[in-house]
């Protein structure tokens, strides 16, 4: 019988999915009432397993979105087969098939990235940090918590475009990829490291008084870029949204449609378009998408491609840019004005003189007359 930590220090890198792992296999115990150190050993048939789910999924997991339900099952499902009980799959899938909208693997909240506008508008809501925060998050498509957890150390400025190495200790899937930052967030990045320091001054002076296990985790050798929480960064984008007018929520979950995950899916969509969806994907990180010996893309190029399209992940300096090719697009319209004006110049200048050649002759036959 292995052990929920021993099992997730041998299957898992990532400490987050280390934590989310953690905390379904001890809620699932926990509407069993069974310790799981003896929950293999006490001559449970596959029956009374399936049994177990059955009462933990109608207790624990009713009315939660679909895709939660599934990857909560999933989850149990994988620990107890690495302990030796493998569920009859058919079983499995008659009690998703009884609970309505368990089956669909489709997301329940109606959620949408938002545009370049929305963006704008949010984001001058918010502070040197939050701006920051969010324009990286945005311009490298990295999850939110892959973001709290990256280290000075992983960023590397003097790189164009800025190179950020996330460790495998932080990724999704325990390994390690090279994303990127556009050049504006770059020069936000900048101004942030100025102010930094005083920044955790401030928290830690604001938070001396309160409960140990209510400060935030900061201290004065925290060498994060961001020395903050994924719940923290949760919040400050909500109270973001909620300044600028963007308060929708979703009818059926009550979740907002505007959430820092729709950066991701902004990146996905708008870097995808330009320089295609294998280069987006690995940045991303999704090892689903490509098999491993295909995935032959070095740091530089990967680099390279970034280059190309981070235009698409600029948001305030994308204001600027676009106003300069509406100019240049205006003076390339005058500019065909002008040519066009000058060859009917020219062909009036030419039938002028055939006229005035005419006009010539037409003098000489009439003198001898005279």
């Amino acid at each position: 019988m292995c052990g929920i930590e021993e099992y997730l220090n041998e299957n898992f890198k990532a400490n987050k999915t280390r934590i989310t792992y953690r905390a379904i296999l001890n809620g699932y115990f926990q509407v069993i009432g069974e310790p799981p150190e003896t929950y293999f050993k006490n001559g449970r048939k596959d029956e009374d397993f399936l049994n177990d789910l059955k009462k933990y999924i109608n207790t624990s997991l009713s009315g939660r979105p679909s895709k939660t339900c599934l990857s909560y099952i999933s989850a149990v499902r994988t620990y107890m087969r690495h302990n030796k009980v493998k569920l009859d799959p058919e079983d499995i899938k008659t009690i998703i098939k009884r609970n309505k909208g368990m089956g669909s693997n489709r997301p329940l909240t109606k959620d949408r990235p938002p545009s370049y506008v929305e963006i704008r508008q949010i984001l001058t809501h918010g502070e040197t940090v939050e701006k920051t925060f969010y324009l990286c998050l945005l311009s490298s498509g990295m999850r939110i918590g892959e973001l709290c957890g990256i280290k000075i150390q992983n960023v590397y400025m003097n790189e164009n475009p800025v190179r950020i190495d996330i460790p495998s200790t932080e990724t999704k899937n325990g390994q390690r990829r090279t994303t990127f930052i556009s050049n504006e967030a770059k020069n936000f990045l900048i101004e942030w490291f100025k102010v930094r320091q005083g920044y955790m001054q401030l928290v830690n002076e604001r938070t001396k008084n309160l409960p140990t296990n209510m400060k935030m985790k900061i201290t004065d050798n925290d060498n994060r870029v961001f020395p903050f929480s994924a719940l923290t960064a949760w919040k400050r984008w909500g109270k973001m949204c909620k300044r600028a007018g963007f308060t929708e929520r979703d009818t059926q979950t009550n979740r907002a449609v505007l959430h820092p995950h729709g950066l991701r899916k902004f990146f996905r969509t708008h870097m995808g378009t330009k320089i295609g969806v294998d280069f987006t994907e690995e940045i991303l990180g999704h090892s689903g998408y490509l098999v491993g010996e295909y995935r032959i893309h070095t740091d530089r190029e990967l680099g390279d491609a970034y280059l190309t399209g981070m235009g698409t992940v600029t948001v305030f300096e994308r204001e600027i840019a676009q106003d300069l090719t509406n100019v240049n697009e205006q003076l390339k319209e005058r500019n065909e004005e002008i040519k066009e004006l000058q060859v009917k110049v020219a062909n009036m200048e030419r039938e002028r003189e055939v006229i005035l050649g005419l006009r010539r002759q037409m003098e000489e036959l009439i003198k001898p007359q005279k």
